[in-house]
Order: structure tokens, then sequence, then C-alpha cells
């Protein structure tokens, strides 16, 4: 049986079921904007140029495996000896469960593990020169969690948005991910964890604390208790969180340049 694979969001039915394991006939391509804001106008580096997947679905297990190759171009100004992984799915288990995991098949090797294991580093096989593309081979295996989520099971059906491992891009404070977890703030460690996982966003709990950081932690706590307040029956769309975000803003803040910074989109 054939099936799609989408980066964004993934749906698929009969999760913990009895079914057998189904690959698709033919291998699922696309190449996304990369996650993250550019560090200038116009700049991403390193520039993923295509990301090409064939994967089984387990339907028993909940689980898609299989290989991903990434075909990347360097476009900053230096030789890369490596690049980084986001593997955004394991920020609901961590190191010591590990929803997202990632084998290293060619093209590089695994290097250093960071955030939680949400970041993982890719060593280049041999320095990639400005203007030269290369691919990464890996093997992937991403199992859903037990928790109604856009990267969880919800209803016999199982969800993998945000769940596939992505090339990580330059922002502002440059390629490499931070060490440890992002910190959060006492307002946001005191909003309750079922709520936030109301808020549907893009951008992973870092544009979170980017957007908290920016518009302080009063307001930014305000606006996400009166969101969840207003949508506590309803389903909260990500062009719901840029409107709240905008109208939190105060005079002197740029909204949307605030929201490109935490990689979400403004555009409804």
């Amino acid at each position: 049986m054939r099936r799609s694979v989408l980066l964004a969001a993934i749906a698929l039915a009969g999760c913990g079921g009895g079914g057998e394991r189904q690959r698709p006939e033919a291998t699922a391509e696309r190449s996304p904007e990369a996650e993250a804001a550019p560090a200038t106008a116009g700049e991403r580096r390193p520039q993923p140029e295509r990301y090409a997947l064939e994967l089984a679905y387990d339907a028993r297990r909940c689980e898609l495996s299989g290989s991903e190759r990434i075909a990347l171009r360097n476009t900053g100004p230096a030789p890369l000896a490596s690049v980084w992984l986001r593997t955004w799915g394991n920020a609901f288990g961590g190191c010591g469960r590990r929803y997202v995991r990632v084998e290293v098949a060619a093209g590089a090797r695994a290097g250093a593990d960071r955030v939680g294991c949400t970041a993982l580093e890719l060593r280049l096989a041999r320095p990639l020169e400005p203007g030269a593309s290369t691919t990464a081979g890996l093997q992937i295996r991403v199992t859903a969690p037990r928790r109604p989520d856009r990267f969880g099971r919800f209803t016999g059906a199982a969800f993998f948005g945000n769940a596939l491992p992505l090339v990580a891009v330059a922002d502002a404070d440059g390629c490499e991910p931070p060490r440890g977890r992002p910190r959060l703030t006492a307002p946001m460690k005191a909003f309750g964890r079922s709520d936030y996982r109301r808020v549907v966003y893009v951008g992973g709990m870092s544009a979170l604390t980017t957007i908290e950081r920016r518009l302080g932690p009063g307001r930014f706590d305000r606006m996400l208790r009166g969101l969840v307040e207003e949508h506590r029956d309803g389903i909260l769309t990500t062009a719901d969180f840029v409107a709240a975000v905008q109208d939190a803003a105060p005079s002197g803040v740029d909204a949307s340049a605030l929201l490109r910074r935490a990689g979400i989109s403004s555009a409804p």
C-alpha cells in the first residue's frame, strides 16, 4: 500500500492495531523551507535542497521507519565541518526516552547530542566548501508517543507533525544549537502542560522562549492564558497564535519580525 510522507504533518490510521508493516512503492520527496529564520535577509545556511524519504509504517507500534536522504548546500562564507539535525519529537521524552532515533548511514557520522537530544550533530565526511553540495544518508525510526498531540496518538490514529529530522539553519545566534535545555521563566513553568499542548505552532519550544524573551514574561503569560481560554472548546491554529502575538506586542516591537525570528510564518 502506498503512503505519502509529508514533512509538516502526517496522520496514519490504524495505530495500535495488528496491521502489518507497509512500505511505499516510491520515494516521497520534498524541498521544504528551512525550519528557522535566516540570519540575514535571504540567507539560509546551510541550505537544504531536498529531503527524500522511503518509510514503512508499523500500525501496531505506531511507528515510521526507513531511510532519509538530505541534500544540502553550503551557502555560508566558510567551510562546514558539521551540520545539525533537529529532532523535535524528542522534546517529549528527552534523551531517556527518544521517540526519534537516527543512525547515520552515509556522508557523515554522528557527533554530539544537545538540547535534550532534540539536536544531533552530523560530522561531514569532509569539510564542505562554500557553494559545494553534499548528501547525508540516515536510517530513522519515529514512534508516536501516547499523548493527544500533533505528534502523538488520538482516536486510533498516529500523528507525526514536526517529527521527522530536519537540518538546522543559521539564526541570529549562528548555526550551532545551545547547550542544555531551553530555560523557561516562572510564569511559563506555572502554565499547565495540558494547556500548552492546546497551542499549535510550528517552531517548537524554542519559538515560545524566543517570543517570551521579547514580549516579557508577564505579557507573554497573559497572552497564552487568554488563547487557551478563548479556544478551550475548539482547535487553536497557527494563525490564531500569530494574531495573538501581533495583538500582544507592545509599541516598538515588530511582531512580524519577531515571528520570523521564532520560525513562525505570519501569513494566515
